[in-house]
């Protein structure tokens, strides 16, 4: 039960360590099943704070419009006004919209919102704020759309400001907001990507966003459409790594890595690079342990973030390399079989007693090359598959080859693990692979058994696991994205 004492600002609270206290009271009485399907994750003090240093004010600026989607408890917005404040500059008054749709936290945002307004007052300042008890993607859908142009002309809609935790979930396809998106994004659509696309759209010439949000948008084909067009309307100044979510949010165990954005609305068309700051940081408050810059190529359209100096120095040499696996004529394929969906006809043993032909199934488990007696159900027993007409679509013919096994930071610490295996190993004519296995073949002849190991050396050595941990984090790498992998030369 929370005492009405404690909805009070105490003395000398400041706005931003009242709303602060109002999160902990709001998270910590509410059950995680709802705070999930909300996708609530309440920013720290301390992180609120570091995304306020961001904001830049003008010298004459007299008046400035911000807009907080997502507001929570009014954190955020606690945190910038604070810092427009203590600056001291020219601002006089200060229009502030905020979005919250939870009923549960709406009374504390007005209490966070009207200790915010009245301490800003002793500064001199102005603020007035509107608080729509509405869905800001829902309310925001013609933004969306490729018809719409808030332009320069329409200033008094646009914000100069936008900052923001929004909420983190996956959209079902039978949410309506789902298909705004759906010709952006392939695959499932994550909320925040909504978020972050209107807001895009919303900001005056030269106006600033800064956002904490998932690092799944850097790279990746899901988003490839999504970056193009995101950056056509904005310039990323600076992204900050704040790693594991884990790390961040007290009352949420958020695994996927986490940054800070801040960019600024930029529709100059003949900018085609540009250089993005990244730091790195363990800390919640964000201290940067360690900067980058570097150009963002729009044909490459991936945004790496190495975390420090040799991450970066690894960087500049993996991309140094020409080659890539598909202009070596290697082709990746992802296998087709899943054993607990075989009928029991299908699968036999490698006996000479039943005078069927046979293919060989391969898998990977965490330790390399395994047959599906490893993994089979009991009762089949069966290292292999008979060749007939319900298997016939699984098989390739039997020649050198790499097995890769994708893996994402929630399973294992490596992205991928390769296996060479060789024609001779097996004396069959087919061989088939399952559906969790990528194989990696020659698509003009064979490879030789030499290339055959050296490739998977390659793959599976530390140079190319951290390179993919620089460019896709904790997220799976798709054998599209394997297949333009670089790969040194041959002298």
């Amino acid at each position: 039960m929370i005492r009405k004492s404690e909805l009070t600002p105490l003395e000398s609270e400041s706005p931003c360590e009242f709303a602060g206290r109002l999160a902990d009271m709001s998270a910590g009485s509410k059950p995680a099943h709802k705070k999930q399907a909300l996708g609530q994750f309440f920013t720290p003090p301390e992180t609120a704070r570091f995304m306020a240093k961001f904001y830049s004010l003008r010298e004459d600026q007299k008046h400035i419009r911000i807009l907080d989607p997502g507001t929570g408890s009014g954190l955020l917005s606690c945190a910038l006004a604070e810092k427009i404040a203590k600056e001291k500059k020219s601002i006089r008054s200060i229009e502030l919209i905020c979005y919250e749709i939870d009923d549960e936290v709406i009374s504390f945002t007005r209490l966070s919102l009207d200790h915010l307004k009245n301490w800003i007052s002793n500064y001199g300042i102005k603020l007035e704020y509107e608080l729509r008890c509405k869905d800001f993607v829902e309310d925001n859908r013609n933004v969306l759309q490729e018809t719409s142009n808030l332009d320069g002309s329409q200033d008094e809609k646009l914000y100069d400001v936008i900052i923001s935790n929004p909420p983190f979930f996956k959209l079902s396809k039978e949410d309506a907001r789902h298909s705004l998106v759906s010709h952006l994004i392939a695959g499932q659509i994550n909320i925040y990507s909504v978020f972050i696309f209107i807001a895009s759209k919303m900001l005056k010439e030269n106006g600033e966003m800064i956002f904490l949000i998932p690092r799944s948008f850097c790279a990746g084909n899901f988003f490839r459409q999504f970056r193009e067009k995101l950056l056509s309307l904005i310039k990323f100044e600076h992204i900050h790594l704040l790693g594991s979510g884990a790390k961040i949010f007290k009352y949420a165990s958020v695994l996927s890595e986490t940054v800070m954005v801040h960019a600024r609305r930029n529709s100059t068309k003949e900018k085609v690079s540009y250089k993005i700051s990244t730091s790195f940081s363990e800390k919640n408050t964000g201290e940067a342990d360690f900067r980058y810059s570097f150009l963002f190529d729009p044909k490459e359209n991936i945004i790496p973030l190495p975390s420090c100096a040799s991450e970066a120095e690894l960087l500049e040499d993996v991309k140094s390399w020409k080659g890539s696996l598909k202009e070596n004529n290697i082709q990746g394929n992802t296998g087709q079989v899943v054993l607990s969906k075989l009928s029991k006809d299908s699968l036999t043993d490698n006996s000479t007693e039943r005078h069927t032909e046979k293919a060989l199934v391969l898998g990977l488990n965490n330790s390399g090359l395994n047959t599906p007696k490893l993994c089979a159900p009991e009762s089949y027993r069966g290292e292999f598959i008979e060749i007939n007409e319900r298997t016939w679509n699984f098989l390739v013919p039997n020649k050198n080859c790499i097995l890769l096994r994708r893996y994402n930071t929630k399973h294992k610490d490596r992205r991928i693990a390769a296996v060479a295996f060789l024609r001779k190993s097996y004396e069959g004519n087919y061989i088939a692979f399952e559906k969790q296995v990528i194989f990696l073949s020659s698509s003009k002849g064979e490879l030789s058994e030499n290339e055959t190991k050296e490739l998977a050396a390659l793959l599976n050595s530390e140079k190319i696991d951290q390179y993919l941990k620089i460019i896709y984090g904790d997220i799976n790498v798709t054998p599209e994205e394997l297949l333009n992998l670089p790969l040194p030369l041959k002298e």
